[in-house]
């Protein structure tokens, strides 16, 4: 579909995928005040409660957006809908009913005004930027992993795929208040596309697939479908939500565009050639200072040619100068050495969390098997009792007919005794 004067272009697909029942995740687009606002949230509970928890954050951020006054801040505007939506899905998770008991959701929204853009999310449900042919992140998963990544470590493409990488540490309705991330104005440009997305799709496809799923399609609606079909192809393990809005024509894709990412991945290789981004930055200010001190000796050579005195003085700068910076790279060797031992005990330290992690996803699975064999048991004793009720409910009938048939034959008995000649003889 297109929207208005400033031939704005979207598509949207949902998808439920293999692997779960329902489909709890919801999307919208709408027209607000300052302009026109898309949704995508993913809803967090149980059978009913997550689809519900999306569905209210939903109507909520869209409720409350609409009647917000345009006097105040844009950004005031997004944290009191987020605000108020979060109190009533928290309410409602916490309202004692069973079916949406501890159930919450992720939201990430974008809204457009003019060719300016505004993007706020929670939880896990993403935001990208695709521009001049390249696919760049506008959000940061609120998870315990992302803290992982960000401390460096763990790696991104590792994060992806750990047991863990849904446990969040923010959702709507979760917790009486949320704090959600917002990011500043963005200035968009002919071609530029906004994706929108629950972790369906970014949780279970690389981000370079998704960059050349989009680099492949030449509408909103084709980009959308090839990365549901994308998602499914990788295993369809959750629900797939994707939005794509673009901004005016679609910008081919240049050849100095690979040439940037050509000059990306060696910075990259070069940055990870050095043990991280610390022992990156020792190398370089011992390198700058090394070609510092090289520049410095350059211009004084000439000038202490003409006088000896002057001469055996500057060599003697000279060799001061050459043992501080022995020195200086002497400490800098040790502090790339502290970073390293540091690096390698953060390792071990994740590996340990990642083995007592899984120990206690075993454990849990172990506890939920023997919680569901002791329920069916229980079932099973339950049934029998029933039945043995209503057969001792029917013995205890048979029992009273029974006795009500002795009564009428013991009542025969004494009429056709008493009628019997025997009976008159001895009466006579």
């Amino acid at each position: 579909m297109k929207l208005n004067k400033l031939n704005w272009e979207v598509g949207a697909g949902t998808e439920t995928g293999y692997v779960r029942k329902e489909n709890h995740d919801r999307m919208s687009w709408a027209t607000v005040p300052w302009g026109q606002l898309y949704i995508v949230s993913d809803g967090i509970g149980g059978h009913k409660g997550g689809a519900q928890a999306a569905e209210l954050t939903i109507q909520g951020l869209e409720r409350y957006l609409a009647q917000a006054s345009e006097d105040i801040r844009i950004e005031d505007a997004i944290r009191d809908a987020f605000d108020k939506t979060n109190k009533d899905v928290f309410e409602k998770a916490h309202s004692g009913e069973p079916a949406t008991e501890g159930m919450g959701s992720t939201a990430v929204i974008l809204l457009i005004s003019g060719q300016i853009a505004k993007i706020a999310h929670v939880g896990n449900s993403r935001a990208y930027l695709y521009r001049d042919g390249m696919l760049r992140l506008l959000t940061k998963d609120h998870s315990q992993i992302q803290r992982f990544v960000d401390a460096g470590m763990m790696k991104p493409e590792k994060a992806r795929n750990h047991p863990s990488a849904s446990l969040l540490e923010r959702a709507i309705g979760h917790r009486p208040t949320v704090s959600m991330g917002i990011g500043s104005d963005l200035i968009l440009k002919e071609g530029d596309g906004i994706l929108l997305c629950s972790d369906g799709l970014s949780g279970h496809t690389d981000d370079r697939e998704i960059e050349t799923a989009i680099n492949d399609s030449s509408t909103p609606q084709e980009t959308v479908n090839r990365l549901i079909n994308l998602a499914l192809k990788n295993g369809g393990e959750d629900n797939i939500t994707v939005q794509f809005v673009r901004y005016g024509k679609r910008s081919e894709v240049r050849h100095s565009d690979y040439n940037g990412k050509l000059k990306s991945i060696f910075l990259a290789i070069l940055i990870a050639s050095f043990a991280g981004g610390a022992s990156f930055l020792t190398y370089m200010l011992v390198k700058n200072t090394a070609e510092e001190n090289t520049s410095s000796l350059r211009k004084t050579i000439p000038q202490i040619e003409s006088d000896p005195i002057k001469q055996f003085n500057k060599i003697k700068e000279l060799d001061e100068q050459v043992v501080q910076l022995n020195a200086n790279v002497s400490d800098r060797n040790l502090e790339l050495a502290k970073t390293k031992n540091a690096e390698q005990q953060a390792a071990n330290q994740v590996r340990k969390l990642e083995n007592q992690l899984g120990l206690a996803i075993r454990a849990k699975k172990r506890l939920e098997n023997k919680l569901k064999t002791t329920s069916q048991e229980k079932d099973k004793i339950e049934k029998q009792r029933l039945i043995a009720t209503q057969m001792v409910k029917k013995l205890e009938e048979r029992e009273s007919i029974l006795k009500k048939r002795i009564r009428i034959l013991q009542t025969q008995f004494q009429l056709l005794y008493l009628r019997s000649p025997v009976s008159d003889k001895e009466g006579k």
